[in-house]
């Protein structure tokens, strides 16, 4: 965590000579300004345009969540420059309302959209009512989760799809002719009066870093169904510092670093979400302060080359998946966990390993609860305890780290 510490301090004291703040208001920016405080930007793309190493993007508080996502690709800071965004606890959100010309009806109150997608993405897809995530019983990297209703057991209020002809030796396995389809609450007339919405194909994560982007912060960030990951790293994506923020019932993962990406976390919180932590390949990753509440698919998965670690870390989770690591056949994952507090409210969650590769784990004052089984790897380096001797630890780290947000992330639930 030494990583952490000085990379962190380093960003602090980066009042670099010349250094500008940039500021975007979604409501009332324009364009055409200049980006100043009393002249923002409309959209965070073209502040981040203009950013140059050392910068600040502020994105002023808005009184509703902002449909847009914070993207890079290709665009650095600089060592001890780095280009910062301020979300100031802003809500991203990842969905819009169906569009009605590609959703038309079929039958009284049935409404369907047929399109080409692969199943990757059509396995975490989701729709909102008024707001709220039907998943439909489906959620990402978990057996068990429920198949794709038939049209003709559809309530009111619920969608499904159905799977045409699957073109092979296609790259996720392209779907054609893949019917999206819902069939209306009681009362409703169109999908819009209903208050269904869908997640953003253009905008499938959150926080979105790819290709060669380096020298990053983002802070101050609450970000809620999007299609894939909460927050997503590729390529070679290297010193990315993410600080107070969130992930709300997204499609995949809370957070997910693939490649080289090197990446530091430090106050995060994953809700409802199908994974909290999955990184692979040879990123590295290094997590501080994490609370994860109802995850549904698997609390912490890692694979392949990865090194991470964890420290301070709270979960109470609905997860069938649980913990687990994983190597592949000639890969070495490296993994230290100090002050683990897990408990599970799902009767077949295990805390496993499956390792025919390398597995270095170094477990420190781990304590779980509730699981199915756990590995025998882990018996003498896991406490198995009660949950009532751990949960209410649980709560009162989720109280601190809600604090961090003043009250957006409960807006953000609905509490």
């Amino acid at each position: 965590m030494k990583h952490l510490l000085s990379i962190v301090t380093a960003a602090a004291f980066c009042a670099v000579l010349g250094a500008a703040d940039i500021y975007v208001d979604y409501n009332r920016g324009n364009r055409k300004n200049p980006g100043t405080k009393a002249a923002p930007l409309d959209i965070f793309a073209r502040a981040l345009n203009k950013a140059k190493p050392g910068d600040t993007i502020y994105i002023l508080p808005s009184d509703k969540p902002i449909r847009d996502a914070i993207v890079f690709r290709n665009k650095s800071g600089e060592p001890g420059k780095p280009i910062t965004v301020d979300g100031m606890n802003n809500i991203f959100l990842g969905t819009m309302p169906l569009n009605p010309k590609e959703w038309k009806e079929f039958q009284p109150g049935y409404f369907k959209c047929t399109r080409q997608i692969g199943t990757n993405m059509s396995n975490r897809y989701f729709m909102t009512l008024k707001g709220k995530i039907h998943r439909m019983g489906r959620f990402n990297k978990a057996k068990g989760s429920d198949k794709f209703k038939k049209l003709e057991e559809l309530l009111p209020g619920e969608w499904t799809i159905i799977r045409g002809k699957v073109a092979k030796n296609t790259k996720h396995r392209q779907i054609f002719n893949q019917d999206y389809i819902i069939r209306l609450p009681e009362g409703a007339k169109t999908p819009a009066e209903a208050g269904f919405e869908e997640p953003r194909i253009n905008r499938i994560s959150g926080v979105d870093i790819a290709k060669d982007s380096s020298h990053i912060t983002v802070r101050n960030v609450i970000v809620k169904h999007f299609h894939n990951d909460g927050y997503n790293f590729h390529g070679n994506s290297r010193n990315i510092i993410l600080e107070n923020i969130a992930a709300v019932e997204c499609g995949d993962d809370a957070i997910s670093a693939h490649e080289t990406c090197l990446i530091y976390v430090k106050n995060f919180v994953a809700i409802r979400c199908s994974t909290a932590i999955c990184h692979i390949n040879k990123s590295e990753n290094h997590h501080e302060n994490v609370y994860a509440e109802g995850i549904l698919g698997q609390d912490i998965f890692c694979t392949e080359n990865t090194t991470n670690t964890l420290k301070n870390a709270w979960f109470k989770s609905d997860s069938i998946g649980g913990f687990r690591l994983t190597t592949r056949k000639d890969t070495n994952q490296k993994f230290e966990i100090q002050n683990l507090r897990m408990l599970n409210r799902n009767p077949k969650a295990i805390f496993n390993i499956q390792s025919p590769g390398k597995l270095d784990v170094n477990f420190s004052d781990v304590k779980i609860a509730n699981f199915n089984k756990v590995h025998e790897f882990y018996n003498n380096k896991v406490t198995v305890v009660k949950a009532e001797e751990i949960e209410a630890e649980i709560n009162e780290a989720r109280k601190r780290l809600f604090a961090i947000f003043g009250g957006q992330l409960e807006k953000a639930l609905g509490e």
